[in-house]
């Protein structure tokens, strides 16, 4: 029985080695993916939430100039985004309003679809993964509402 335990002497640190780094890759891959899940749902909330406020506004405000909708639109997904915490905000060039299938220009529209996108960028990690993922990622989040034409009636329970 004659074991040379010289000769493994160094494995157990290499294989430690390898496992630490394995793991540290596994653990900031899985906070990457949990930031951009959040990003998406926060956003997806915010278009979806802003869209509600927006189909319930008169149709003179919404027809009557496409530039203070969309600024309207934008600063209502701001908030929704800044209130869930992320840093990163939607990019204002990607942020569109139509009513039915036009901009928000003719009277006769019966749905609005308020769109947004958020370009992903890692900002907890900098450039250390820019092999892996793109520079920026495209986040988009859209939701389309019906447009209340009709005031609800409210029910006399006498």
């Amino acid at each position: 029985m004659n074991r040379q335990p010289h000769r493994e002497r160094g494995i157990a640190t290499i294989e430690m080695a390898a496992v630490v780094t394995l793991t540290i890759v596994i653990l900031a891959m899985i906070v990457l993916s949990g930031r951009l899940t959040w990003h998406a749902i926060a956003l997806t909330k915010g278009v979806a939430n802003t869209n509600r406020i927006v189909a319930t506004l008169p149709r003179a405000t919404i027809v009557g100039g496409s530039t203070a909708l969309k600024l309207f639109t934008i600063n209502t997904v701001y908030d929704a985004t800044r209130s869930a915490g992320l840093d990163i905000q939607p990019d204002e060039e990607l942020f569109d309003v139509n009513c039915g299938l036009f901009n928000c220009t003719d009277i006769g529209f019966s749905s609005i679809t308020v769109s947004a996108a958020i370009l992903f960028h890692d900002t907890i990690f900098g450039s250390v993964y820019q092999q892996v993922l793109p520079e920026n990622l495209t986040i988009p989040a859209a939701a389309t509402q019906t447009y209340a034409t009709t005031t609800p009636k409210v029910l006399d329970n006498k």
